[in-house]
């Protein structure tokens, strides 16, 4: 597996906000590309999807992971930083994990890395 690129501020922050060292950090990272949600599943939630865009910036894309949401740069998947969910969004991002989840289960959708589990 390749080095995840990730900043010292993205450092920073999951160790100001998450709590991890530097090698958890990079654990947390590359779960984050692999099973973590894009902005696109979250099209269907106006309110939370209309939140996501206000944060992203040009040449950025959000994942949603594990109660965080991490900021990454278009050109080459550099970590930027590292935010906290809001609270009042947690239900909302559980229950459409736990559909994605049926959904792989089912055979409806693709896990996205077989080996690994998220």
């Amino acid at each position: 597996m390749t080095r995840p690129c990730i900043t010292k501020h993205f450092i920073a922050r999951s160790k100001k906000r998450a709590g991890f060292n530097k090698k958890a950090t990079r654990k947390f990272y590359n779960k984050a590309i692999i099973c973590g949600l894009r902005i696109e599943s979250f099209e269907s939630r106006p309110l939370f999807f209309k939140y996501l865009k206000l944060i992203t910036r040009p040449r950025c894309y959000i994942i949603v992971y594990n109660r965080y949401i991490l900021i990454c740069s278009n050109n080459n998947d550099i970590a930027i930083t590292l935010l906290n969910l809001p609270k009042e969004y947690y239900s909302l991002v559980n229950s459409i994990i736990k559909m994605k989840k049926e959904d792989i289960n089912n055979g409806v959708a693709k896990h996205p890395n077989n080996k690994r589990r998220c």
